[in-house]
């Protein structure tokens, strides 16, 4: 056993060997662990916080460093103390299963971090029953983990509720994103009253987006991206007053736009697209007052284009692009300030549009504009001295809504900023020798990064599919 050590605040590193320590116990106020600590834990055994101020354990840093431990396996304490507070484990490099870790029979635990490594394989495990009502933030995204969500946070998917999802209250935070994880998980939800970010896309969830929902007013972002999920969305959003972003797209989603959508004054990005929705855009959708992107394309919306989707004062990016859309294009486009750029892209390509285009469209402020494959005339008015394109087919495979951003000096600068980093690493891997441990980590990252955007361009393909059958 390690006598007590009492560190105020890590400013700069001190090197202790706990290499052979059974416990440790420390009084600690603000600490962040270095790289150099991974190999000191060592045999670590427990650790065990004395004092008022509960540990905070944080190794988000050992990534940094792992070149001169090639030979070391990331393994954590078998026994952490039961006073652990916060655990962050944050691109550290983890692999293994996830199932054999102690961490999630911790009973006071409320702040989970295991995201970004990717190597992380294997089942969540169930929660310790009497932990599970204290977990506020649990944080898993991009990892390897897949199966269902477990029973100790869920449904057993047999009929019978053990200790559901809905028993976290206190939850503040919740992310799933980019794993394998499957059944249904959104009608387990409405008690988590605390909710403030419900993030768990590019999953395979199934079922019905409930109106019970509602209740989860504290929302400042919902993601439900690529599932499965089906249905109507239930119009119950009218109490969402702090919603910021509503990302629903790559679903199975039917029914009508909910018209409550339109009344969230903090809504700054709203994305629909790749769904199976249908019915008319609203009318009125002035209270968008802050949004900045808006997405609906590729469904069945039908009608015409409410004048007010083009006054909308923040909006940069507009997309609804496949879909059903007729009549004339309103002449009204909010107006340009000091000549700046005011939208980075219009794309209402693929519809059946007719008329003339309006002069309003054909405004120096236009960063992109695609009208293609419609019923439109006015092309030819366009002066040869605007240097600009005509509207025309583009890949919608791309993820417009950041490629039509880009500009030459966004690309000069990424240029610039990925040739020093280049040459960095360059070096690095000139000095250690091309180490194996670090070519197979990074091939590993990449071939899932590949294997999730394949993934989801399937997805959207299959989806149009369906729209040309």
């Amino acid at each position: 056993m390690l006598g007590n050590i009492s560190v105020p605040a890590m400013k700069h590193f001190i090197c202790f060997n706990f290499s052979k320590a059974s416990q440790l116990i420390l009084v600690v106020r603000t600490v962040t662990m270095r790289p150099e600590l991974r190999l000191c834990l060592g045999m670590l055994q427990e650790i065990v916080v004395n004092g008022m101020v509960l540990l905070v354990m944080d190794l988000r840093k050992f990534a940094s460093r792992l070149d001169q431990f090639a030979d070391a396996a990331f393994e954590l304490p078998k026994n952490l103390s039961s006073s652990l507070r916060y655990l962050s484990l944050e691109s550290t490099g983890m692999f293994g299963n996830i199932s054999e870790f102690q961490i999630f029979h911790l009973p006071n635990l409320p702040v989970l971090r295991l995201g970004q490594n990717p190597l992380l394989t294997g089942s969540l495990p169930n929660f310790n029953r009497s932990s599970s009502e204290s977990i506020l933030e649990l944080d898993f995204f991009y990892t390897g983990i897949s199966g269902k969500v477990p029973d100790s946070i869920e449904n057993d998917f047999t009929g019978n509720v053990r200790l559901t999802i809905s028993k976290l209250n206190k939850l503040i935070r919740l992310d799933l994103s980019s794993n394998y994880l499957r059944g249904s998980i959104l009608e387990y939800i409405d008690n988590l009253t605390a909710i403030t970010q419900l993030t768990i896309p590019d999953n395979s969830f199934t079922g019905n987006v409930p109106s019970t929902i509602g209740k989860l007013n504290k929302l400042n972002y919902l993601s439900l991206s690529s599932n499965y999920f089906e249905g109507s969305i239930p119009d119950i959003f009218a109490n969402f007053s702090e919603l910021s972003a509503l990302v629903f797209d790559t679903n199975n989603f039917t029914g009508s736009f909910p018209c409550s959508i339109a009344t969230l004054t903090r809504l700054v990005n709203l994305e629909l697209q790749n769904n199976l929705l249908t019915g008319s855009l609203p009318s009125n959708i002035r209270g968008f007052q802050q949004l900045q992107a808006l997405d609906l394309s590729f469904n069945y919306f039908t009608g015409t284009t409410p004048p007010s989707l083009f006054l909308l004062p923040r909006l940069v990016s507009l997309h609804v692009q496949h879909n059903q859309l007729t009549g004339k294009l309103p002449n009204v486009l909010k107006k340009s300030y000091l000549g700046y750029v005011l939208y980075r892209g219009i794309d209402l390509s693929y519809n059946k549009l007719q008329g003339e285009i309006p002069n309003a469209m054909l405004s120096t402020s236009m960063g992109k504009l695609d009208l293609s494959h419609n019923f439109l005339t006015g092309f030819e008015k366009q002066e040869c001295g605007n240097n600009k394109e005509s509207p025309l087919e583009h890949d919608d495979d791309d993820d417009s809504f950041f490629v039509s951003g880009f500009t030459w000096q966004a690309v000069l600068i990424g240029y610039g900023c990925g040739m020093i980093f280049g040459l960095l690493m360059g070096g690095l891997m000139f000095l250690l020798e091309k180490p194996k441990w670090f070519v197979n980590f990074a091939e590993d990252i990449a071939q899932q990064i590949a294997a999730k955007k394949r993934t989801r361009q399937k997805k959207r393909r299959q989806r149009r599919s369906l729209r040309m059958n």
